[in-house]
C-alpha cells in the first residue's frame, strides 16, 4: 500500500513537472532612441543584442518556440529648433546584420512634425518582425534597426528624436 502511494505521487510530480516545463512565456521590451537629422530625408541606425534586453527569454533561447509581437510603435520625442519641416512620413526596420529588413512600422505623416503622445509609427510587419526576432533569438541575438524619416515643407530639414518601442512575447518549452 506504502508502495502504490509512493508510486502515485512519484507519477504525480513527473506529470506537473512536465506540464511546467511545456509551455512558458517571457516578454520583454525592445525600446531605442535615435536621432534622425537631415534634409529631405535621413535614416538612423542602431545595433542592438537581444543578450542586453530579452531577459529570461535570453535564457531560454535554446527552447523558443514562437515568438509573437503584441506592439510596434514609434514616438517623437524631441523636436530640435532647427527643424523646419512642416510635414515627416517614415518608418522603422528590423533585421538580422547581413538579412533582408521588415518594416516594423511605419508612419502616414506627422503635421506638423510635433513631439507626440500617440505613436506617430504604428505597426506594419508584425509577424515578419517576430520571424526576425525569433531567428536572432535562436542565433547570435544581433538585430540591426534602422529608423527613417522623409520631410517636407521649410527647407525640408528635418532633425527629430523617435522612440521606436517594440513589444515581444515569446513562447518557450523545455520538452
Amino acid at each position: 500500500m506504502k508502495t502504490t502511494m509512493l508510486a502515485r505521487a512519484a507519477v504525480g510530480a513527473l506529470a506537473l513537472a512536465t506540464i511546467a516545463g511545456c509551455n512558458q512565456k517571457s516578454s520583454f521590451t525592445l525600446s531605442e532612441t535615435f536621432e534622425i537629422n537631415g534634409t529631405g530625408s535621413d535614416d538612423s541606425t542602431m545595433n542592438v543584442n537581444l543578450a542586453d534586453i530579452a531577459g529570461n527569454a535570453w535564457d531560454q533561447r535554446k527552447h523558443v518556440k514562437d515568438a509573437t509581437i503584441t506592439s510596434a510603435v514609434g514616438y517623437i520625442r524631441k523636436v530640435y529648433a532647427d527643424d523646419d519641416a512642416t510635414q515627416a512620413t517614415g518608418y522603422a526596420t528590423i533585421a538580422r546584420p547581413s538579412g533582408t529588413p521588415v518594416t516594423a512600422a511605419e508612419a502616414t505623416s506627422a503635421s506638423p512634425v510635433a513631439i507626440s503622445t500617440t505613436a506617430w509609427l504604428a505597426a506594419k510587419d508584425l509577424d515578419g518582425t517576430a520571424a526576425v526576432i525569433k531567428d536572432a533569438l535562436k542565433g547570435d541575438g544581433a538585430l540591426t534597426l534602422v529608423t527613417h524619416a522623409d520631410a517636407t515643407g521649410g527647407t525640408g530639414h528635418v532633425h527629430i528624436d523617435v522612440e521606436v518601442v517594440i513589444d515581444v512575447e515569446v513562447s518557450w518549452s523545455l520538452f
